[in-house]
């Protein structure tokens, strides 16, 4: 780190370790775990969090078993207001991961002991890691319910292998996505500082404008939209995806399209996101309550290339 408190030699790349794709596996196993644990030593937290999964899954299967005889049909077409659900869905996921990455988890726990054991890119695509664990452990148990359901009146059981890929490269795709915007929002507190300074004032009305935004787009009906109106919004073709190899019937470019769009948010999104990790954690944070641009300087030591 340079006297001036500028950023740090070479941060726009560092250089990974062999097997950081295992490290990086441990690192999101480790702070999976970790928030479990931390979870069932709420009993509050943990009992609101059971019930927020039982509750619709238990709801899916009363009403599919009470529909699922009356089905007698070969296919199913993906209609608009389905597209629009997972739309919804996949911007609900980015939205949560974005908020959790800002106010919760803008650094990694022990955070010197950690980034001088492995590199960037292993620490921050493990934190990835534990948050689509974190967003499947609520996801999974609705989601088997409505697929198996759907295989057993369809009658095909491919829908219970391509259903729950499906579900998984969405939500990849987007905690990546929040990812990206949640360390974004991050960095750009920690080296602006006037945004820093005047946090409390600039971030109430962004709030409040995205939060009435995020609502309104969670449940359309409030301001007189309908769910099929966000049908083009390619988030939502991955319902098309399911329909590879299966009685559901989507549109074949929009299929693609979701594929081809989850892979290059993955692939370009993890780049950008070693690239924020690295300039929040290792650039020198401003200090709000000076006024002139000295900076306060506590990265954390640099691991070998």
């Amino acid at each position: 780190m340079s006297e001036s408190g500028g950023r740090a030699p070479d941060s726009g790349a560092v250089a990974s370790e062999p097997g950081w794709a295992a490290n990086a596996v441990r690192v999101g196993r480790f702070e999976f775990w970790r928030s479990v644990r931390g979870l069932r030593e709420s009993t509050g937290r943990f009992v609101l969090t059971v019930l927020g999964t039982l509750f619709p899954t238990a709801m899916f299967l009363l009403l599919g078993a009470l529909l699922v005889g009356s089905v007698s049909v070969d296919s199913v077409p993906v209609s608009d207001a389905a597209r629009g659900g997972v739309a919804m869905f996949w911007s609900f996921v980015v939205f949560l991961v974005a908020q959790r990455v800002v106010s919760t988890r803008p650094r990694p726990e022990a955070e010197s002991l950690l980034l001088t054991a492995a590199s960037t890119r292993s620490v921050v695509l493990g934190l990835a890691l534990a948050e689509t664990l974190r967003v499947l452990s609520y996801a999974t148990p609705p989601v088997l319910v409505v697929t198996a359901l759907s295989a057993y009146a369809l009658g095909s059981f491919a829908l219970l292998v391509v259903v729950p890929l499906v579900v998984l490269l969405a939500v990849l795709s987007a905690v990546v996505a929040g990812s990206l915007v949640g360390y974004g929002v991050a960095l750009l507190l920690a080296t602006s500082p006037f945004v820093a300074r005047h946090k409390t004032a600039l971030g109430v009305p962004v709030v409040v404008v995205a939060m009435g935004a995020f609502f309104a787009f969670q449940a359309p009906e409030l301001v007189g939209l309908d769910r099929a109106t966000f049908a083009w919004l390619p988030m939502g073709w991955f319902a098309d995806l399911t329909g590879v190899a299966t009685p559901v019937t989507g549109s074949p470019p929009r299929a693609a399209g979701a594929f081809v769009g989850a892979v290059g948010v993955l692939v370009v999104g993890g780049a950008l996101l070693e690239r924020e990790a690295s300039a929040l954690w290792f650039e020198a944070a401003v200090d709000p309550s000076r006024r002139a641009t000295t900076r306060r300087r506590h990265p954390p030591p640099r691991p070998a290339p």
